[in-house]
This record gives C-alpha cells, structure tokens and sequence, in this order.
C-alpha cells in the first residue's frame, strides 16, 4: 500500500522535515538501489550528487551492480557501496536476495531511494530490510506505470507529456536544490594511478590513440556488423591512428572477427570495467555503440564519438 503520493520537487522533502507520516529528517542513513546496467548507474551519479548536498551528514549506501561498484568508491559523495553479486541459479539467488534485504534491516536505514523500475529489489526490501521510507517516482499519479512503486510509501508523480533525459529522472527522486553547473556531470571514483593525464597523442607519429567498443553486451539491436567495423577500422588505420579495445570476456570473438576482416591490429585487452576506465583515460577518443563504455567516457571527460542509429543497412 502506497501512504501518500507527493508533487514533484521539494513537497516530499517538506512533509518529511515536518515528520508527517512518521517520518523523520534528516535522514541519518539512506539507501540509494540502482541495480541498472552500467550506463544508467553512471547516469545516477549526479542523483547521488545532490542527494549528499540536502544530506551532508548522512551515511549514503549505494546498492549496485557488483561490475559497477569499483567505479562509485568516491568518498565525498558515498560512505559505501554494496555489490549486488547474485548467484545465477534460481533457488541460490532467492536465498541471497532475502539474506541481503534482512543485512539492510541490521543496517537500520531511514529511507531508501530506488532510482529503477525493477519491482523486484523494491518487493525484497519491502518484506525484509524494515527501511520505513521507500521513495520512488511514477509517470502516473497511482504510480501503476512503476512497478516498484506498489512496494514503497512515496511516490513521486511526473508529468508523463515530459521527455526526461535518464539522468533528469533519477534527479527528480531524490529532489533537492539545483546543482551549480560544473556538478552537473557524471562522475566516477578514479584510483591515484588514474589522474588526468596532460596532452594526447599518446600513440606517437601523427596519429592518435583510439578506443573502440563495437558491441553493447546488453543490447545487440544496437551493434553493427563486423564487416562495418572492418572498414571503418581499416580507414582509421590508414589515417595513421592506433587502435586499442577493453571487452570483457564474450565480446573478444567479436572483435577478433573484426580485426580478421580488416586485416587491422587491434589491441585488445580484457579488462574489468575499473581497468577498462584506466585504460580509456589515456585514449584520445573513444568511438562506440550505444553502451555503458559511452558514459564511462564521459564521466572521464575524453571525447566520445557515439554510433547510433539503424544498424542493419
């Protein structure tokens, strides 16, 4: 049962200073779930952002996708970050879904932000973690177009006429006073070793270091051919440029093919998604699909040059 629906902005912040509800602020411990693929979690960052600036003394625990969380270690917007590392197999991951939401209920949090629409973790929270304020938003006032929403106390309504960039949404949950501009962007935790680099062409000769990422491996709708990335490898490399990669495990064969047909050697290093983050900072420009290694780049501030669009003519 959902105990009040709120107008977007500060209204729910309001009611909550006022203790309505039983509710109470501040808020000394929040729990922020974005169990999302890669891109959408880099896209909640500046959501996480404003969220440590209505809370400056709040303990902020985000709850992400194990593959992300090396990434969001940042300690002056987050106190933690719990990996979601899920068995795969049915009745292991039931167990561990249940041993994790009732971990949450000896953690005593105050509130919990869900910046997804996966019903899913918002259910297991609900029966077992005891967090008493569950916040969601909906682009109907009933909440019926989240399904999450059926699982938590606050629901904050959109406009559904209003097209929303994924990074407005998650800003619209969690609410709270506009950031200055130059926090605006996405951020990710960099490790000593990464500092940003000076100057480029860190490939030598008149060419440039490019990163390629020719497959999303979450969303192959979006991914062209081997034979478009063979000429399009073929004509970087004739500009003098060199050519790197940071797939994970699957994806190798695919870029295999690739540097076959384009008789073009890639350099492809397996990496986790930390590495591949250290490796794309000393890259001049990263020319990709539509994936989670686009927003990567831009949270590291080096030019990205996105492929989108029809992939099968």
């Amino acid at each position: 049962m959902i105990d009040s629906v709120f107008r977007p902005g500060e209204k729910i912040f309001a009611d909550m200073d006022r203790g309505s509800g039983g509710m109470r602020r501040p808020f000394r411990r929040i729990l922020v779930v974005v169990n999302a693929p890669v891109g959408d979690v880099l896209m909640s960052t500046p959501a996480v952002r404003l969220l440590r600036k209505r809370y400056p003394e709040a303990r902020i625990t985000l709850f992400v996708p194990a593959v992300c969380a090396g990434l969001l270690q940042e300690k002056n917007f987050v106190d933690r970050v719990i990996p979601d590392a899920r068995p795969e197999k049915k009745l292991p991951r039931l167990l561990w879904r249940i041993r994790q939401a009732l971990s949450f209920r000896f953690a005593r949090y105050d509130a919990c932000f869900f910046l997804q629409e996966d019903p899913g973790e918002a259910r297991y929270i609900k029966r077992f973690s005891g967090i008493p304020v569950r916040v969601c938003a909906s682009h109907n006032p009933t909440g019926i177009s989240n399904r999450a929403a059926r699982h938590c106390t606050q629901v904050i309504p959109l406009d559904p006429a209003r097209r929303r960039h994924l990074v407005d949404y998650y800003r619209e949950i969690v609410g709270g006073e506009p950031l200055p501009a130059d926090e605006e962007g996405l951020w990710i935790a960099l490790e000593p070793d990464d500092a940003p680099e000076t100057g480029r062409g860190r490939s030598g000769g008149s060419g440039r270091s490019l990163a390629l990422c020719c497959r999303g491996s979450s969303r192959n709708r979006l991914n062209w051919p081997p034979l478009y990335w063979a000429e399009l490898a073929r004509r970087l490399a004739a500009d003098g440029h060199s050519l790197r990669s940071f797939p994970p495990p699957p994806d190798v064969p695919y870029l295999e093919e690739i540097c076959r047909l384009s008789g073009v050697e890639i350099d492809i290093r397996i990496t986790t998604l930390a590495e591949c983050a250290a490796g794309m900072r000393r890259s001049d420009l990263l020319v990709s699909v539509d994936t989670g290694q686009v927003h990567l780049a831009v949270a590291l501030g080096v030019p990205v040059l996105s492929l989108a669009g029809s992939t099968t003519d």
